[in-house]
């Protein structure tokens, strides 16, 4: 037995780095008006929270709050309430049964015919007959007078006011209000200018006075065949287009306010809140073999704002390609997660081929890059598989096949007669089949080993150790230079440990001779892959599983349904305790805690003691990750859900989320990289009602974090962001002097 020539091992760190090279709600907090505070600090610590934001977007499940400045709704499944001039959401509170006040005791929206009052506002007065002026009845009918309003006369709408005994009544020719007091008779008219040939109208006496919607036909133009939504002639020729405009017109008091809704394409329902502060619809508008685009739009009446509304654009997928992400967990010298993405063009083909890898260990975070791109897709079909990452890019090896055209292989040039089995990351040795043999091969240098391709399986070690078994023989290789350092032929299995091959052992399975015996023994030894040494070993011993502590010191072997742990090197027990029904355990993260299961951690145990961990929430988090579509990496330290690029770690349940080569908590908004976008919105202390008031770009001192990545990666503790009431002041001040700055 000789040692590997260590010298020509690699680093895998080195490499991978490219190195050398229900209360109710509370009043919204103010922002502050004074100077930024001079000192920089100070004050008691408050808490940071991140409160993810979704637009609120079913209009017909919306409840308003009294006084209008919240909305609730349960289009999320819960019951979220939305602060209406930020627009930003505030919390979501869990639907129960009965639910929370916000989604029981607040009002729906409703139309402006709705508001519409047949009635004074105090029930008392009706307008009766108005062919001879307007005669006012009593709530029982009796007449109790005329009033003479000539203009009134001809009104084709009538609404009383929201309070006292106003009557509003809209004429159309010309289109005038006029506005008439039930108790003095005295009366006031005013013309409304028209934009287009009046199509329809609506008229309610909201919180700020009368408001009138007009719906008015502009100029014919041509439609374009294309771009526009046309109608067409019994010759199939376009149709001239005659917009339909929108607008509101409000009488405050002192005059007519115009309100531009911003509509003219066609009708489009509007509603508003129970008292008419607010004006909210939607419409869409498609664009031939494109896409369509929505709009909620949300318009405040009078002298209010609202920060709700939306813009979003939809491709057509018939029309608009698509985009297909595969990904997988890999253990080849480092632990990855390895995406291909395909892109394909609309009745095209293949546009190209990227992929994409996370590193959890060593914690080196996401690296991405192109494998093919075509300037001309049509007729094309790719095959690609994607191995171990080697410097900055990832190892492939496909074929790119034309049509009527020869495929042409990109990846690695093999020799005749062989197939790629894998690739190693951190040095891009090739496991090769040439003729049902395996073959390594780094550089121009090809090594055949004495195995069965067809029934080989193989461990990648971090420091450039290659174990093989085929049953038959077991070899360990150097894969740098294709030496063979070890040849076994007493090794009836391998036991990786899961985080085995990240510390250079292996657990080696049979029935070996030991000095001083007879005969050969059942047992399990413990190989040391750099040393190539035995360091520990256990007769009378057949575990079904085994798992390393990531410190090295301790191994954990399962045996039908007994666990043990013992210390390495010396074998000695330090606790062993009952399990039924698994078939697999790891180590946590952190070493302090065995993880037990069948195809995922579900339960877990001290490792010092045995005794059970009460920690249902963390494997019922574990769980719900995994049966959302989640995948556990094979040594159970990491769950990605790649649809979301989601990568959570099961020491403690909480989710790194990756966008490009950027990395965020989504828990407390702390990131690296750039800031989170409107996507996430912060208040700070611990009122719950409060509105989030900043967002991630305004909080960048407390929440970037350069090292989270690693500190993520590594297990530790990652303490929630803080701030205190001094930083705060200031923050705030700064904030105010921002938003006033032209």
């Amino acid at each position: 037995m000789s040692d590997f020539p260590r010298t020509a091992v690699l680093s895998l760190v080195c490499t991978l780095a490219a190195c050398p090279r229900d209360a109710g709600p509370t009043d919204t907090p103010e922002l502050g008006t004074t100077p930024i505070a001079e000192v920089e600090g100070g004050g008691a610590e408050l808490a940071i929270v991140a409160v993810p934001q979704t637009p609120a977007s079913e209009t017909s499940q919306w409840l308003f709050e009294p006084g209008g400045r919240h909305l609730a709704s349960t289009e999320l499944g819960d019951c979220t309430v939305w602060d209406i001039e930020t627009g930003r959401l505030i919390r979501s509170l869990e639907l129960t049964d009965p639910p929370p006040p916000a989604c029981a005791n607040w009002l729906p929206g409703t139309t402006l015919s709705e508001l519409q009052r047949d009635t004074s506002a105090d029930g008392t007065l009706m307008v009766g007959n108005m062919s001879r002026g307007v005669e006012i009845l009593a709530s029982t009918g009796a007449s109790l007078r005329t009033l003479p309003c000539p203009i009134c006369e001809t009104a084709q709408a009538v609404t009383w006011s929201a309070s006292g005994h106003q009557i509003a009544f809209l004429s159309t020719e010309p289109l005038t209000l006029t506005i008439l007091d039930a108790d003095s008779g005295q009366h006031r008219s005013q013309v409304i200018a028209q934009r287009g040939v009046l199509e329809d109208f609506g008229l309610a006496w909201v919180l700020d006075g009368p408001l009138i919607v007009l719906s008015e036909l502009g100029e014919p133009t041509d439609c374009n065949d294309y771009a526009d939504n046309c109608d067409y002639d019994d010759n199939g020729e376009p149709l001239p287009r005659q917009p339909s405009m929108r607008r509101a017109v409000l009488d405050s008091g002192s005059g007519l306010v115009e309100i531009d809704l911003g509509i003219d394409q066609g009708y489009v329902d509007i509603d508003l809140d129970p008292e008419g502060q607010w004006m909210f619809w939607t419409h869409d508008q498609g664009e031939r073999r494109s896409g369509t685009t929505s709009w909620l739009t949300f318009v405040g009446v009078g002298n209010r704002t609202s920060g709700l509304g939306w813009e979003h654009y939809e491709e057509y997928e018939d029309y608009s390609g698509s985009m297909d992400r595969t990904g997988e967990w890999r253990v080849d010298g480092a632990t990855h997660w390895v995406v291909s993405i395909r892109y394909e063009a609309y009745e095209a083909g293949l546009e190209g081929l990227d992929w994409e890898t996370t590193l959890t260990s060593p914690p080196l975070g996401r690296r991405m890059g192109e494998v093919i791109r075509l300037e001309d897709p049509l007729d094309s079909e790719v095959e690609a598989e994607l191995f171990g990452f080697a410097g900055d890019a990832l190892r492939f090896s496909g074929q790119l096949c034309m049509e009527e055209e020869a495929c042409t292989p990109f990846g690695p040039v093999l020799p005749a007669d062989c197939t790629i089995l894998d690739i190693a990351s951190g040095h891009g040795t090739e496991l090769l089949d040439c003729g049902g043999r395996v073959h390594l091969r780094k550089s121009a240098g090809m090594t055949a080993l004495p195995l069965d391709a067809n029934a080989t399986f193989w461990w990648w070690s971090r420091s450039g150790a290659l174990a093989l078994h085929d049953g038959d023989t077991f070899l360990v290789v150097d894969a740098l230079t294709g030496r063979i350092g070890l040849q076994r032929t007493d090794v009836d299995g391998v036991l990786d440990g899961k985080l085995g091959t990240e510390l250079d052992r292996l657990v080696l399975l049979g029935e070996f001779q030991r000095p001083g015996r007879a005969a050969p023994e059942l047992g399990f030894e413990v190989l040391d892959l750099a040393s190539l040494a035995i360091t520990a070993s256990q007769p009378d011993a057949a575990p079904m599983e085994v798992a390393f502590s990531p410190t090295g010191d301790r191994l954990a072997v399962l045996e039908t349904d007994r666990i043990r742990v013992i210390e390495l090197p010396s074998g000695k027990a330090v606790t062993s305790w009952e399990v039924q029904s698994i078939d697999q355990l790891a180590f946590r993260q952190d070493g302090k805690v065995v993880y037990v299961g069948t195809e995922m951690p579900e339960a877990g145990f001290d490792a010092a003691t045995g005794q059970p961990v009460d920690d249902p929430l963390l494997f019922a988090t574990i769980t719900e990750a995994i049966e959302n579509g989640g995948e556990p990496d094979p040594s159970w330290r990491w769950i990605m859900h790649d649809e979301f690029r989601e990568l959570m770690r099961t020491i403690d349940g909480r989710t790194l989320e990756f966008r490009g080569d950027e990395a965020r908590l989504p828990d407390t908004g702390q990131y690296s990289g750039s800031p989170p976008g409107p996507e996430l919105a912060f208040r700070v202390g611990d009122n719950s009602w409060a509105v989030p008031e900043f967002d991630g770009k305004q909080l960048e001192e407390w929440l970037r974090r350069p090292d989270l990545v690693e500190l993520f990666m590594t297990g530790q503790t990652i303490a929630k962001p803080t701030i205190t009431t001094g930083e705060l002041d200031g923050l705030r001040a700064r904030v105010a002097t921002e938003t006033r700055k032209p």
